[in-house]
C-alpha cells in the first residue's frame, strides 16, 4: 500500500512569538462503522452504522510558561439520531488563581445564558475526564466537557456555537 499524500491546507504555528505549538483542525468524516461499536453509538444501528460528523478542535500552547495551554473542541455527529458535543479545558504550567477564576466565569456565564444546570453538569464531566488516578490529581484546572446533547438543535447549535466563541 503506497504512502498517500496530505491533499488539505494546514494550520500550525511552531515556534512562533506567542505560540510555541498551536493548531487548528477542521474535520467533515462520513462512512460506515463497525458493528461492535456502532452498537456502542446512538442511532448507528437505525443507520446501518452509516454516520456524518464534523468538528473544530483548537489546542493552543504559549511560549511563556506563565500563559495556560488551553484545548477546544466542538462537533456534530449524525447516525439516525444526531447530536452535538464539545468542551474547553486549560492546563497551566504555574497555577494562577485569577486566570482560573476568570475561565470559569467566563464558562459559567456562558452556560447560564442556555440552562442553569449546564456549568456544573459540563464542570463535573471534565473534572472527571481530567482526573489522573495515576497521579491522584486532575489535569489542569478543568472546563467544561459535553456529550450527546440533544435538547434541540437550534438550541445546541447555538450552545455549540457559544463555547467556540468563549475560547
Amino acid at each position: 500500500m503506497g504512502k498517500r499524500r496530505w491533499r488539505w491546507r494546514e494550520s500550525v504555528v511552531i515556534l512562533g512569538s506567542v505560540f510555541e505549538k498551536a493548531g487548528v483542525n477542521f474535520s467533515i468524516v462520513h462512512g460506515k462503522l463497525k458493528s461492535d461499536f456502532a452498537a456502542e453509538i446512538p442511532g448507528a444501528r437505525e443507520s446501518n452504522g452509516e454516520f456524518w460528523a464534523s468538528g473544530v478542535s483548537i489546542v493552543a500552547h504559549m511560549c511563556s510558561p506563565f500563559v495556560p495551554a488551553i484545548h477546544m473542541n466542538t462537533r456534530f455527529i449524525c447516525t439516525s439520531k444526531s447530536w452535538f458535543g464539545g468542551g474547553i479545558d486549560l492546563t497551566p504550567m504555574y497555577h494562577n488563581d485569577d486566570d482560573t477564576i476568570f475561565f470559569h466565569d467566563a464558562l459559567k456565564a456562558m452556560c447560564n445564558k442556555f440552562d442553569a444546570h449546564y456549568y456544573d453538569q459540563f464542570k463535573k464531566n471534565c473534572d472527571e475526564y481530567f482526573y489522573l488516578p495515576h497521579r491522584k490529581e486532575p489535569r489542569g484546572v478543568g472546563g467544561i466537557f459535553y456529550d450527546y446533547l440533544q435538547t434541540g438543535f437550534e438550541k445546541d447549535f447555538a450552545f455549540t456555537r457559544a463555547v467556540g466563541n468563549v475560547f
